[in-house]
């Protein structure tokens, strides 16, 4: 199974989200699992992790993996088993990108928790070092239920019918 977490400029939420993954996902023993992170327009070409979200990494136990930021690409859609958002403004912009077979792969991280407050991961990167902390809180609930999700064989977040376009496992 193929991951690619999506955020806007690569360095702080969807490798937030990569990192904790790999680190559940090694606790867990779950094997096969491949995950990257990708921005939808990052600005910051090949930048590192923000080392605000290094920090928040550390203070929270988790492994942080080299980082080099990129641009989500055509490749990734036809690369990735599923494609996940942080928020709802990236998820319309890989709905633009995406043709109907990809579109299929598409879900905010939010859909995959078992209790969603709210859409959106926020956006740390203009606010306090605490929003860092917020976003593996949040990360760490969605990629929970995403790894429990994947361990029962299900591609589509808990609760949700098959959304136009988006096929529903039936296997």
């Amino acid at each position: 199974m193929k991951l690619l977490f999506v955020c806007l400029e690569n360095v702080c939420r969807s490798p937030i989200a990569k990192a904790i993954t790999l680190t559940l996902a090694r606790e867990r023993n779950v094997a096969g699992l491949v995950v990257d992170s990708a921005g939808l327009s990052p600005s910051l070409k090949r930048a590192p992790m923000d080392p605000r979200a290094r920090t928040a990494l550390e203070r929270a136990g988790l492994a942080i993996p080299v980082h080099k930021s990129r641009a989500v690409s055509e490749d990734d859609f036809a690369r990735s088993d599923l494609v996940i958002a942080m928020d709802r403004q990236v998820l319309w912009g890989l709905q633009a990108l995406a043709d109907e077979q990809a579109g299929r792969k598409l879900s905010l991280l939010s859909e995959w928790m078992a209790e969603p407050a709210h859409p959106d991961v926020p956006d740390p990167y203009f606010g306090p070092a605490a929003g860092f902390d917020e976003v593996v809180r949040l990360c760490r609930l969605g990629v929970l239920g995403l790894l429990e999700a994947l361990s029962s064989g299900a591609t589509d977040p808990p609760g949700r019918g098959a959304p136009p376009g988006r096929r529903q496992d039936t296997s």
